[in-house]
């Protein structure tokens, strides 16, 4: 199969995946939720009015279609210039710039269920609440193994870095190591407000809580793995010229990115084993 030919196929599967499968899921639990969990039942879930969830629903359905349109035309227009040059020319930093355009609705969404959480917690007016005594240790929540191989992948790859460009410290070397140090800083972040800071859902169990701290800790080392993964791979092929290599591993860098943070938020958290019932109006 010609290099351009599996491209094609590697980019189409990034245009479905990240612009329309998983934002289609994330509609339809959205709705499952606003059916089966009405605000009349479920008031404490509906800190704002079910209008401005519709219309949040609206907004993030038609970002995605302008993207998925976006997509298509960027797929169009490389086989047309690939046609026209009768050779594998394509711009290897288009399926990462399209990849963090794909990523804009889920961060809008991200910021709205924080302000959502923060409204909640304004709208709490219970005095007696329930503290958790349980111990918050890392290795409770994630095996030590997993840890250790996010941390030895990150070294090897300063090493790696360092012996390619003969022991040089390098611009191009201090951009790919500082990027994945500052991502492996956010992810550290990330992992300390799970363990020690308050909860964003005031009215979340315990056992939800637990489930969410793991899940976030584990894919944040297996996204640090894989960032360490994806620059040893950048670096190997930039070095060996291997464009039409790199276009397609830069297309499957968000593929790997969306099914280890939405694809597994989708499969571990399911709605039916949500319990909703701390959303319930109280009982006079």
């Amino acid at each position: 199969m010609p290099n351009s030919v599996l491209f094609y196929l590697i980019f189409i599967s990034q245009i479905w995946l990240l612009s329309y499968f998983y934002p289609r899921k994330i509609l339809e639990r959205i709705r499952f939720v606003i059916q089966n969990y009405p605000p009349q039942q479920y008031p404490k879930l509906y800190p704002q009015s079910l209008d401005k969830v519709e219309r949040v629903q609206k907004i993030y359905k038609f970002l995605n279609y302008i993207i998925l349109a976006i997509g298509i035309w960027l797929l169009v227009g490389l086989g047309m210039l690939s046609n026209a040059d009768n050779q594998d020319n394509f711009n290897e930093g288009i399926p990462l710039m399209y990849g963090m355009v794909q990523f804009i609705p889920m961060m809008m969404l991200e910021v709205l269920g924080y302000k959502q959480f923060k409204l909640m917690k304004q709208k709490d007016t219970r005095t007696n609440r329930k503290a958790e005594l349980q111990p918050r240790r890392l290795f409770a929540y994630v095996s030590p193994y997993l840890i250790i191989s996010a941390v030895v992948m990150y070294i090897f790859l300063i090493a790696f870095e360092l012996y390619m460009t003969q022991y040089t410290i390098t611009f191009d070397f201090m951009v790919k190591v500082g990027s994945v140090s500052l991502a492996n800083l956010l992810f550290i972040g990330i992992t300390l407000f799970n363990l020690f800071g308050k909860k964003l859902d005031p009215y979340q169990a315990t056992e939800e809580r637990i489930k969410q701290t793991k899940f976030a800790i584990r894919s944040m080392a297996f996204i640090s793995i894989f960032v360490s993964f994806f620059m040893v791979a950048q670096t190997l092929v930039n070095t060996y010229e291997l464009g039409t290599v790199e276009i397609m591993i830069n297309s499957l860098y968000f593929q790997v990115l969306a099914i280890f943070s939405i694809g597994r938020i989708i499969k571990n958290f399911k709605i039916e084993d949500i319990d909703f019932d701390v959303y319930k109006a109280e009982s006079n």
